[in-house]
């Protein structure tokens, strides 16, 4: 059987069938160009990291490292890294990503990030500042800016900044829920409860709905803070911290039995 231009399909469905099963056997992998064979062990690790087991994505990826180390594996190794709790080591290879590919902001977007995470906001913002400088629209780089400035107590340049990503994505729902975070953090929290209002316009959002009833509950309002928070644990089940904010609450109302009842799921 032939396809338009003479190709046998079942002679490329085998071919196809062969290349895959030398691939998967070790000594005709060796006879593959490096850089496919650092891509299949690439695969592999991602394929362990999405089910949470990045102790054995990292041996893949330092593998891949000793056949064909390019930008994308040091940037691999170093996620991975992160995951397992090295952070210097996590910082040695974002950097060397970074290094090897500096066109690609990804990378250092990355490494920014994991300085984030270890709580070196200073070296991280000097990063986002690099990156917006070239890419000064990246809404991306935007929101972690405003989220790092949130965590150092900048919290009107963080507001600025969310402000700017809004008036060109009024919709962007995680703009608009960090933006009322932060508005209730001043205590301006009907400017806080309006936001959020315009997001749970859009769709259900758990984590919206909790601080709508944590907002009201500091508002000393408790019937519309328990209705948050049952709607917080009518959209997801499992979330604890709304069953013991609920519970909490019940306990304070003067409902004992039903506020134990929420705190035992919690």
């Amino acid at each position: 059987m032939k396809r338009k231009g003479g190709v046998n399909i079942r002679k490329f469905f085998f071919l196809s069938f062969v290349v895959l099963f030398l691939a998967s056997c070790s000594f005709f992998r060796s006879l593959l160009p490096k850089s496919y064979r650092a891509s299949l062990l690439l695969k592999e690790g991602v394929e362990f990291s999405m089910k949470g087991r990045w102790d054995v994505a990292l041996e893949k990826f330092l593998q891949a490292e000793k056949i064909f180390p390019d930008a994308r594996v040091y940037n691999d190794i170093g996620i991975a890294y992160l995951h397992v709790g090295d952070m210097e080591k996590a910082f040695y290879y974002l950097q060397k990503a970074s290094d090897k590919a500096p066109d690609n902001l990804y990378y250092l977007l990355n490494l920014a990030v994991a300085y984030d995470m270890a709580k070196r906001y200073g070296l991280a913002l000097e990063l986002y500042d690099k990156i917006l400088k070239i890419k000064p629209d990246w809404e991306v780089a935007l929101l972690n800016k405003a989220y790092t400035l949130s965590n150092i107590k900048k919290i009107n340049e963080a507001i600025s900044i969310y402000k700017e990503i809004l008036s060109r994505d009024p919709d962007n729902v995680y703009a608009l829920s960090s933006l009322g975070g932060l508005k209730a953090r001043l205590g301006k929290f009907d400017e806080a409860l309006d936001i959020f209002r315009k997001i749970v316009a859009k769709g259900n959002y758990p984590e919206v709905y909790l601080a709508m009833g944590a907002i009201y509950d500091l508002k000393h309002q408790p019937d519309k803070a328990g209705l948050y928070y049952s709607e917080a644990i009518r959209e997801a089940p499992d979330f604890s911290l709304a069953y013991f904010l609920y519970g909490d609450l019940k306990i304070r109302e003067g409902d004992i039995k039903e506020g134990v009842r929420y705190l035992q799921k919690s």
